[in-house]
């Protein structure tokens, strides 16, 4: 049986999220779209200020896809608001 693990994404991550995002865009056929470097993913995803997150799932301990996640910048606000 595998085991199937989802774990935050470290900054050790981003050569092989990076691989995976040329992958897809190649795939969808927006490959000429992505213009991102790995110092780009390090400063947005990683840095002081990071502007997503990013999950890493793993079957088998082996890298299966990432997921990044941008929050929307009115989130913070709607917390505040009572349901």
């Amino acid at each position: 049986m595998q085991t199937v693990t989802l774990r935050p994404g470290r900054a050790n991550d981003v050569e092989t999220v990076l691989a995976a995002l040329l992958r897809l865009g190649t795939d969808s056929g927006a490959h000429k779209e992505i213009k991102s470097m790995p110092e780009d993913l390090h400063r947005h995803g990683f840095g002081d200020k990071p502007a997503f997150s990013t999950l890493i799932a793993e079957v088998d301990d082996q890298f299966a896809g990432p997921c990044l996640h941008f929050p929307w910048p009115g989130s913070a606000e709607l917390r505040a608001v009572p349901i």
